[in-house]
């Protein structure tokens, strides 16, 4: 069952993995709403979700943790039980998720805290990129654009890092 459109990038464009996870995102808007909520549940043995829409829960988690969980969260601590709680109920508006299953709540909760990790080594990578401090704190990766104020907190908070 294909519900991802086919739409090639135009020839300016170089889309990177992400940005065109997250294009994608918006093309499965129209089939959730012809053909309704993907059921899906974890398999007790495997602890992986049982769907061929498995790896698209999976994208839609990494999504939704980087457009949700506030940037000053520096520890999957510091995330907490609300903003969890926010993904989770972004998530059923495109699966249909029984979080009274401990399997489901744990497969999704860990997709989350990867997530949260492979975001905040995104950003760091990104910073460490620049030799030049003023060109790195005026460009802000792109999953940040538009949110420069975030990015100033990153830059902030490893510059104060790498000074210890």
């Amino acid at each position: 069952m294909k519900f991802w459109g086919t739409a090639q990038p135009s020839p300016t464009s170089t889309p990177t993995p992400r940005r065109h996870v997250q294009s994608r995102l918006l093309e499965f808007e129209p089939y959730i709403h012809a053909n309704g909520r993907i059921s899906m549940s974890i398999d007790p043995d495997t602890q992986k979700p049982i769907s061929p829409h498995a790896v698209h829960f999976n994208q839609v988690i990494s999504v939704y943790v980087r457009k949700t969980f506030p940037i000053c969260c520096l520890r999957w601590a510091d995330v907490g039980r609300e903003n969890i709680k926010v993904v989770k109920g972004d998530l059923q508006h495109f699966f249909m998720l029984d979080f009274n299953d401990q399997a489901m709540n744990r497969f999704v909760e860990h997709q989350m805290l990867n997530t949260f990790k492979e975001f905040r080594d995104d950003c760091h990578r990104h910073f460490k990129k620049y030799s030049d401090l003023k060109e790195a704190c005026a460009n802000a990766p792109y999953i940040l654009v538009g949110r420069m104020e975030d990015w100033h907190y990153l830059y902030d908070y490893y510059m104060s890092c790498a000074s210890k």
